[in-house]
């Protein structure tokens, strides 16, 4: 691979919500970050691509600091938000992901009953001052993740119960509960059934409209990346290797390993569900 360039995010109407500068991390000896530097704006959408095991992920984790559960990770470099440095000794990981709030790939509801498990976050922030306060963040939240409509009658059911489809919105309503400044999304589709998948990324293009958040989301998915993101990072093996606005980062001239990622990801226009449907009703219809 050669001519791996960074397209520099020109920063004009936004201030920058998150700084961060020649990030390293390390599980041991072995280096799986390495010298990350992005600026991302407030109010923004970033795409983070690559292929399965480039460091997506552990790169999202430092910004919540999710890493710090590891006992073997190390991070080194410096990442702000809002100008504060979040690996201060001051600072406070629970507060932080508070502020930070994220989707995994895989549905992870608590043991708890739907209701606990949007309830829990405003809870332990003391974002409600009585119980009707806590009903109204839980059914806002609900209706954001776009499964209120479907639990409203049974609030009190185990989350767990849930189709995976619901259990995965119910996340989505779970990390928007305590009004997150930002929203990390590590694939959180990839794990469903492909009919699903494509509703719920629907519904997470609505969602990211809706919000108006920092919104950080890892996907493999091009419609989708071109239909909301506003910059997208490309990484390979631990490192940015482009980094710009969406207009810049799809559009030649290409280096040699972004030219070959975008023309080997598949890539499902968008709406393609409901011309599927819509064909099926018509065949069902004519026989």
């Amino acid at each position: 691979m050669n001519d791996m360039r960074i397209v520099e995010r020109k920063v004009d109407t936004n201030e920058v919500k998150i700084a961060a500068k020649d990030v390293q991390v390390y599980y041991g000896d072995n280096h799986a970050i390495k010298d990350v530097s992005v600026e991302i704006e407030d109010k923004t959408v970033t795409a983070f691509i690559g292929p399965s095991g480039c460091g997506k992920s552990t790169f999202l984790r430092c910004i919540n600091r999710m890493n710090d559960t590891i006992d073997v990770c190390r991070v080194t470099g410096d990442i702000r938000i809002d100008s504060e440095d979040i690996y201060d000794p001051k600072v406070d990981p629970v507060q932080l992901r508070a502020k930070v709030g994220m989707v995994f790939q895989k549905p992870n509801p608590f043991p708890k009953s739907i209701y606990d498990n949007v309830a829990y976050g405003p809870r332990i922030h003391g974002l409600a001052k009585n119980k009707a306060d806590l009903d109204n963040i839980v059914e806002n939240a609900l209706r954001r993740g776009a499964i209120w409509d479907e639990v409203k009658d049974r609030l009190h059911a185990p989350g767990t119960g849930l189709s995976g489809g619901q259990q995965q919105r119910l996340c989505i309503a779970r990390a928007v509960a305590t009004e997150p400044e930002v929203l990390l999304m590590d694939e959180p589709f990839s794990a469903l059934d492909p009919l699903i998948r494509r509703q719920l990324q629907d519904e997470f293009i609505r969602l990211s409209k809706i919000l108006k958040k920092t919104t950080i989301f890892i996907t493999h998915d091009l419609a989708t990346v071109r239909a909301i993101a506003d910059s997208i990072a490309v990484m390979y093996q631990g490192r940015v290797v482009r980094y710009g606005t969406k207009s810049e980062v799809l559009s030649p001239p290409f280096d040699d390993y972004t030219d070959l990622l975008l023309s080997s990801v598949p890539e499902m226009k968008l709406g393609w569900l409901e011309n599927v449907i819509a064909t099926r009703k018509m065949e069902s219809a004519g026989n």
